[in-house]
């Protein structure tokens, strides 16, 4: 994946100035979309599709399916080989050169340009203060298609001026239910421009509605999940997820102290960025106060509470805090590890049968990790909220950073944000 994206990357960079005859992103003049273009690869690349994991299948979005995740692409062949071949890497060429003309064929077909079309139909805006340059629908060149879901499609845009990468969320309105759809986008919004001035959570740049939708562009990261970088490395070490997991928690805390649930915490929304540090992204499922009844997010990382639609609050969250963090040090989750055990497929399985599962998974930890991160796991893991810890009355979230797996974690330093790169490999710091 890493290698493909450099590819690509050398390929735009390459070609800056047939890349500006690329249309802009088409949506906003209610053009329509265009079909996703991933690069070319080989026919042995494309017969070694991997499977996904188990814990990733089962997304729950309060009756939705999974949103796609807006700051990383979605490759469909980790396994294909390092290096590319002078062959792989014309027929690489030869797709983006193919994405470019379909993309400029559809301003034709809609006798307009979608800048002209931006300024008629814009009808809400919003631009985070601290950027240095405006964003707006004019300014963006669409590159590529990073991924599409049943909430929208999210495009690979960079600025005209700065020449910026960054992803763009695009939402179209469905009018099913307006009112609803409206509602649910007025959150995410309102929780990106409350908690995006974080060090570990990801800039969200700006927003737009437009007459056939909504936009959000907030900060490309191409170098993947946590989840994306266990699959391919396996189980971090205990320094690397201690300093990882530390930058997760104070994203989490951020959210609830502005008054927010996330209730979407998993391995694949927490993202790594240049620098090799931890973001948090994906608000689409948050919700406004302290409790909620829905139940939504990844199966695996649930809280029990949740699973069974029982009130929940901040606990449920700290759960899947838990859970990102038994998936640094494990490499899979409670749930992928039982249903393994027991031969079932969660793919298959019915939803009732993955619910069971989830709620009887054993939380089975190895002993070759240290005793403070089992005891960690322990106690974050407790099926009762109310001992958990962080959400314990008396302790709060002091009790999470007084823990001892977290004594050589100077939370001061981390909470500024200014520390060194620590967590990419030999030449970009990642430990495994």
């Amino acid at each position: 994946m890493a290698s493909r994206n450099a590819a690509y990357k050398e390929l735009v960079q390459g070609r800056r100035k047939s890349s500006e005859m690329m249309s802009p992103l088409p949506p906003d003049a209610g053009l329509a979309e265009p079909e996703e273009q991933q690069p070319s690869c080989s026919k042995a690349a494309k017969k070694k599709k991997k499977k996904r994991p188990q814990e990733d299948d089962d997304h729950e979005q309060g009756g939705a399916e999974a949103e796609p995740k807006a700051t990383r692409a979605k490759s469909r062949s980790h396994d294909s080989k390092p290096e590319l071949k002078k062959k792989d890497l014309d027929q690489q060429k030869q797709g983006v050169d193919g994405a470019d003309k379909k993309a400029e064929s559809f301003i034709d077909q809609a006798g307009t340009s979608a800048a002209s079309a931006s300024k008629k139909v814009v009808t809400d805006i919003w631009i985070n203060p601290k950027e240095t340059v405006s964003w707006n629908l004019d300014s963006l060149v669409t590159l590529n298609v990073l991924g599409r879901g049943s909430f929208g499609i999210v495009y690979l845009v960079r600025h005209r001026v700065n020449r910026q990468l960054a992803a763009l969320k695009y939402i179209r309105k469905k009018n099913q239910n307006p009112e609803k759809e409206r509602k649910r986008v007025e959150v995410e919004k309102s929780v990106w421009e409350a908690v995006t001035d974080h060090p570990y959570v990801v800039t969200f740049r700006a927003y737009f509605e437009t007459a056939k939708g909504w936009c959000f562009v907030m900060e490309y990261l191409p170098e993947g999940s946590i989840r994306d970088l266990v699959r391919k490395k396996g189980p971090f070490k205990e320094e690397t997820a201690r300093l990882l997991s530390a930058q997760v928690a104070l994203a989490i805390q951020h959210v609830h102290e502005k008054g927010y649930l996330h209730r979407d915490i998993s391995s694949s929304n927490v993202l790594i960025d240049s620098r090799g540090n931890a973001k948090l992204i994906d608000f689409g499922l948050s919700q406004i106060g302290t409790e909620a009844w829905c139940r939504c997010g990844s199966l695996a990382y649930m809280a029990p509470e949740v699973i069974r639609q029982e009130l929940y609050g901040m606990s449920a969250d700290w759960w899947s805090f838990g859970i990102v963090l038994f998936v640094m040090l494990v490499g899979k989750t409670p749930l992928a590890i039982y249903a393994a055990e027991k031969g079932v497929d969660l793919h298959l399985a019915r939803r009732d049968i993955r619910y069971r599962l989830a709620l009887i998974a054993p939380l089975k930890i190895p002993r070759t990790l240290s005793r403070s991160a089992q005891t960690l796991l322990r106690e974050i893991l407790k099926e009762n909220p109310k001992r958990r810890l962080g959400c314990r009355p008396e302790g709060g979230f002091d009790d999470l950073m007084k823990n001892p797996f977290y004594a050589p974690i100077d939370w001061s330093e981390v909470s500024c944000g200014s520390l060194p790169s620590t967590t990419r490999e030999e030449g970009s710091n990642l430990s495994t």
